[in-house]
């Protein structure tokens, strides 16, 4: 039987940060998410896909004591990853080789997402002023771009992170971050 490292997935949780990968890049984001865990709290990471490795990504989970904020949601249809992106406020694409295209990078920017992506290949130039880049495979990079990109919400995303569920709508929250977003990166066209 396959481990189950999570509980039930709630996109519209009044939680204001989630990463979203694919399931081929969840190791790196494992990785930048235990160095991240303890200064961000409310970081959940969203996997999508699903494959030969997604039982030992789920054991991995649970050997970082992860499993209360990774949720695996297997293979999405076209329609289910784009609502799934819409819902989300940080997508990342580490990847592990040199991306030709970064079609994923737009496809986060186009449903409102802030990209943190791989610096090499295309991924970079897709993801352009909209975001930030790491070199490929580099798990504190990473998690020191995510790092960044908190910082760069500043007192929008801490007063959207603090104020209590029970007294906005999430629809408010994820208006809230995306005003933060705009702020932050002015150049982006996303619909935020």
């Amino acid at each position: 039987a396959r481990p189950r490292s999570n509980h039930p997935y709630d996109p519209l949780a009044p939680v204001p940060a989630w990463l979203v990968l694919r399931l081929d890049a969840a190791m790196l984001g494992l990785a930048a998410l235990a160095r991240l865990a303890p200064a961000w709290p409310d970081l959940r990471l969203v996997v999508a896909g699903d494959g030969p490795e997604r039982a030992s990504l789920e054991k991995q989970a649970i050997d970082l004591r992860l499993q209360s904020r990774v949720y695996f949601i297997g293979a999405q249809t076209s329609e289910q990853l784009a609502r799934l992106l819409r819902q989300h406020q940080i997508l990342v694409v580490p990847s592990r080789w040199r991306e030709p295209f970064g079609i994923v990078a737009l496809e986060g920017i186009a449903s409102g997402c802030v990209l943190v992506g791989s610096a090499e290949g295309g991924l970079a130039e897709a993801i352009g002023p909209c975001g930030l880049t790491f070199p490929n495979g580099d798990a504190q990079a990473l998690a020191h771009a995510l790092s960044r990109l908190r910082t760069s919400f500043g007192p929008e995303y801490d007063r959207a992170r603090q104020e209590h569920p029970d007294q906005r709508s999430t629809e408010r929250a994820l208006e809230e971050l995306r005003a933060a977003a705009a702020s932050a990166w002015p150049t982006c066209a996303g619909p935020w």
